[in-house]
């Protein structure tokens, strides 16, 4: 009887570590969403700009408005993301908690090292992995302040000549906008190898 609740009290332990990881995995996938989204939008809004820039006086209020709605949903999605990687911090420190509490049940010291080292291995690529995807979001931060003022400056001269007058500036932020999300897109990738490496199959 003894054995038998030995047993049984191990596969539930067992199931629950397996919903745990389920579950880590499900939190991550949707970080690495967010923060797509998120360069998403910030591509759809520059180029609405571009195409602003390149619009004649007769449709610039039209482009000018689309600009403004997509500049309000890159701020919704660029700010869901901050949260969601806020929130995967939580998220990684509760799951690798109780990976290390069960490491500690583990009777043959062997394996309890063996664990454990695989649990540190594990841990320190998720830190490598939350940080480049904290690290992108805020790379979008830059490009969203340079837009903004360029937003302002046509408030108030949305004209031909005052579109013409930002191309040279428009050029820049492209430049540096398709580094941003050359690199996001890497640790996009990197976040979803991670996190699909530790699903059970």
């Amino acid at each position: 009887m003894l054995i038998a609740a030995h047993f049984g009290s191990a596969t539930i332990s067992a199931q629950e570590g397996v919903k745990e990881t389920e579950q880590f995995i499900k939190a991550g996938g949707s970080l690495s969403q967010a923060v797509a989204e998120a360069k998403l939008q910030v591509q759809t809004t520059l180029g609405n700009y571009d195409d602003l820039l390149s619009k004649s006086a007769t449709d610039m209020k039209d482009s000018y408005k689309k600009l403004l709605k997509n500049t309000k949903e890159m701020n919704e999605k660029t700010d869901a993301a901050r949260t969601r990687v806020a929130e995967m911090k939580a998220t990684g420190d509760t799951y690798f908690a109780g990976r290390a509490a069960t490491i500690k049940k583990i009777e043959d010291p062997t394996l309890q090292a063996q664990a454990k080292e695989r649990l540190d291995v594990s841990q320190k690529s998720f830190a490598g992995v939350l940080d480049s995807l904290r690290v992108a979001r805020e790379s979008f931060d830059p490009l969203r302040k340079e837009l903004a003022d360029h937003i302002k400056y046509l408030e108030s001269d949305l004209s031909p000549s005052g579109t013409a007058s930002l191309k040279p500036h428009a050029e820049e932020a492209k430049a540096d906008a398709a580094i941003v999300f050359a690199n996001a897109d890497q640790a996009i990738r990197d976040a979803n190898t991670y996190f699909t490496g530790l699903r059970a199959r």
